[in-house]
């Protein structure tokens, strides 16, 4: 009894696990540099906190590799110079335009990092996306040497990011 119990069982999950596995998606790798394009722009003014100084700036970032496009950020920067050697913390959002491999679209990413004067580090995360990228998700990191690049932009930087794109929902009939 308790064999023909654990059959229908069997039976029963079995359509319910090949779905799943059907639809799972396995997160992949990639990498590739991101770059200030131009100076920022000081949006407002900036203000003290103390020892500090907090300033909103707006900037413009090409990206190549597996994001490939240019995203547009507000980026709040703090400069802490109450220590011996100062530095800048940052926490910014930037709209992507671009493409990921052969799909195209638009992102969201926030990120957040730290600027010590000589390297720059810092996470993101996508947090929403449209068009192609609708179901774009990822996480990284990115990290390089501070200076200037070529027109007036920073030195590209190195990103890693994880990724996935969820598949599209299974669209099922009802009736009324």
């Amino acid at each position: 009894m308790k064999m023909k119990i654990a059959a229908l069982v069997l039976i029963v999950l079995l359509p319910v696990l090949a779905v799943t596995a059907t639809y799972a998606t396995k997160p992949a790798m990639g990498s590739g540099k991101v770059a200030l394009h131009g100076p920022p722009t000081l949006v407002g003014s900036s203000r003290p906190a103390g020892d500090n100084t907090i300033a909103t700036f707006k900037e413009t970032f090409d990206l190549t590799g597996i994001l490939t496009g240019a995203a547009v950020a507000l980026e709040r920067d703090v400069t802490h110079a109450s220590s011996e050697k100062s530095f800048i913390t940052f926490q910014g959002e930037a709209n992507f335009t671009g493409s990921a491999g052969d799909v195209s679209g638009k992102l969201v990413i926030r990120y957040v990092g730290i600027n010590n004067g000589t390297f720059i580090r810092g996470q993101f995360v996508i947090v929403s996306g449209a068009g192609g990228l609708a179901d774009f998700h990822g996480q990284g990191q990115f990290s390089g040497k501070v200076g200037m690049g070529a027109e007036g932009g920073g030195l590209p930087l190195d990103y890693t990011l994880k990724w996935h794109i969820d598949p599209v929902a299974v669209s099922t009939k009802h009736s009324a």
